[in-house]
């Protein structure tokens, strides 16, 4: 989220949620309230999206073998790259997207 507040006019960060409801009804208004006052409890204030299909079915839709991890995608919607497993930010992802946004053009 730093580098959404970094560069506001080059960058859109997304939260997803995968803690599935078992019920099946989709996030219930209880894990929804959960996950809406843990994010602000951490000071994230972008775009959150809960999943309401099962956790393995969305990590395999995803191709993500484990999480946390994050997907960088070009302002196009193709792939960037994938982060997934041991999940470092601040030597991994942060320094991949500085340098996609400092490269000219980046599509």
């Amino acid at each position: 989220m730093q580098l959404q507040e970094k560069y506001p006019d080059q960058l859109q960060t997304i939260t997803l949620n995968l803690d599935y409801d078992q019920t099946g009804q989709g996030p219930s208004n209880d894990l929804q309230q959960e996950i809406v006052e843990k994010l602000d409890s951490l000071g994230i204030n972008t775009e959150n999206l809960i999943c309401s299909t099962q956790t393995h079915q969305a990590l395999d839709a995803l191709q993500i073998a484990t999480l946390p991890s994050a997907i960088v995608y070009h302002a196009d919607g193709k792939l960037a790259k994938k982060f997934d497993g041991d999940l470092d930010f601040r030597s991994k992802v942060k320094p991949f997207v500085e340098s996609l946004l400092s490269q000219p053009n980046t599509p």
